[in-house]
């Protein structure tokens, strides 16, 4: 029969855990688990690591990013103060070029004033020349129609001038 005294269970129950313990052993072996560990363990050393690597990237980047950031006021200002200063410079070619496109142009139209009133002048001379040549032929016409004598005495001086002159 079987004994089931206190001895016996407690013998039985050590063997069974002897045989338990060398069976994980033998399977613990078998599967290569320690390596498995070791792996695993050097896979999460090396993922700490470069957690950490990343970790200072991440806290020199912030820094220089907060430098930048401090100093992107002045840079505006800067940026500012040379777009006002090209903005005068431009503002000031603009106005000068206007200026002397304004000066080329009333140079021009005093230009074509001037002709123009040479033009007319010219034009009011002939004409008043040419009508006081005629009235003065009209008053000779007259005076010698008039006058008889005024055709010799003409007829004279005109000899004494051709006589003066050489001819």
């Amino acid at each position: 029969m079987l004994d089931l005294s206190f001895s016996n269970i407690v013998h039985s129950n050590t063997l069974n855990f002897a045989i338990l313990v060398a069976l994980i052993v033998y399977v613990l072996k078998k599967l290569n688990v320690a390596d498995a560990v070791e792996n695993l363990r050097t896979k999460i050393e090396t993922g700490i690591k470069l957690s950490e690597n990343k970790k200072k990237s991440a806290h020199k980047n912030l820094k220089s990013a907060e430098i930048e950031r401090e100093a992107l006021p002045k840079e505006l200002e800067n940026i500012e103060n040379i777009a006002k200063n090209s903005l005068k410079s431009l503002e000031s070619k603009i106005l000068d070029e206007a200026t002397q496109q304004i000066k080329h142009i009333e140079d021009g139209v005093e230009k074509a004033v001037d002709s123009e009133r040479n033009k007319i002048t010219s034009a009011l001379t002939k004409g008043v020349s040419g009508a006081s040549i005629e009235l003065a032929t009209k008053n000779m016409k007259n005076m010698l129609a008039q006058d008889m004598d005024l055709h010799t005495k003409f007829i004279m001086e005109a000899i004494d001038e051709l006589d003066g002159a050489g001819l």
